[in-house]
């Protein structure tokens, strides 16, 4: 077999947040694109949109470090699936290399993106998103500090296209490892999505990826929310409302090994109406105590012995982050 020429290659740079078309011609011939990165940038490579030809085989995708070392790897398996790699913190400043290699010698088109994405911070606005091409991974970033606990809510979620697929929405690590993730459909309530991120393990910059299923675009708006806190005394009622898409209520008291008292949500007023709200009792190690829901009016929660002694947490959350208002009160009853 004919070996390839470097001559036969697609050559480019990179530019954060610019998406690169490009178009392989002939058998054999791959693209090499280039990119400058700093210590502790937080960059992913998206290779969305691939249409080959004259057979659909995989695109893969090598990114190298700057001494020629293998970073990482993906495949785009068209025409179901780009391809998004998280690259984490980098850690080695300098010149970054990607190749993209179709199999079989197949060609086509496709589009090469260094994301960086937006940063989004728990006071803003919802922010929306829409994917340009098929297979395309929309990215954004946030700060966070270790044991913070903070959540993520979709709206508007909507399908440039047709599926009835879930988009995947998860989150990375600083070092771009996994957190966690959630399955969004468009078809639930307002195209309403939620994940919580309880105690995070690390301080630094984490990413987020929407990934639409095959097929199609995205378009939708996301928000991050902090969890709203207080403390809770006996028999002092605390009105709670909640409008932050995805937001999360998280009240604690103290509480004395054999107590008996409850917890009551009164006045639970679900918006729009319909789905669950949940309220769980955390011990102080933070495990679970108890939990209960309801779908409006209010529940009541007895704590009749308190297993230990310390600080109990209250978190109240609705299905698909929905809004909700009510009035919570430490009742030890009479």
């Amino acid at each position: 077999p004919a070996l390839q020429r470097e001559a036969d290659s697609v050559f480019g740079e990179l530019s954060l947040d610019v998406a690169k078309d490009f178009a392989l011609v002939g058998v054999g011939q791959d693209a090499r694109f280039t990119f400058t990165a700093s210590v502790g940038d937080s960059f992913a490579l998206d290779l969305a949109g691939v249409a080959p030809t004259p057979h659909p085989q995989n695109f893969g995708m090598s990114i190298h470090r700057p001494n020629g070392t293998l970073l990482t790897s993906a495949t785009a398996s068209p025409p179901l699936y780009g391809a998004q790699v998280q690259l984490g913190a980098i850690s080695t400043a300098g010149t970054y290399a990607v190749t993209i290699d179709p199999a079989y010698g197949a060609h086509g088109t496709a589009r090469l993106t260094l994301k960086q994405g937006p940063l989004l911070a728990t006071s803003d606005p919802p922010s929306a998103f829409a994917t340009s091409v098929t297979g395309e991974t929309q990215r954004f970033r946030f700060q966070a500090a270790a044991g913070q606990n903070l959540s993520l809510g979709l709206t508007g979620l909507a399908y440039l296209g047709t599926s009835s697929g879930y988009a995947t929405l998860t989150v990375y690590k600083p070092d771009g490892t996994w957190l966690n993730y959630a399955y969004c459909y468009p078809t639930s309530i307002e195209g309403r999505c939620k994940m919580m991120l309880a105690n995070v393990p690390v301080a630094g910059t984490y990413s987020i990826g929407i990934q639409p299923p095959a097929g199609v675009r995205l378009v939708g708006n996301i928000s991050l929310s902090a969890d709203q806190t207080g403390t809770l005394t006996e028999n002092a009622p605390v009105s709670l409302s909640v409008t932050r898409p995805g937001q999360n209520v998280r009240y604690t008291f103290a509480g004395t090994a054999g107590q008996s008292t409850a917890i009551e949500l009164a006045q639970l007023s679900p918006s729009p109406a319909g789905p669950y709200v949940y309220l769980w009792v955390l011990k102080p190690d933070g495990t679970s105590l108890t939990s209960a829901s309801a779908t409006g009016n209010g529940l009541l929660v007895n704590l009749a012995s308190l297993p230990v002694t310390g600080n109990y947490a209250v978190l109240i959350y609705a299905n698909f982050g929905i809004g909700f208002s009510g009035r919570l009160m430490l009742d030890p009853g009479v």
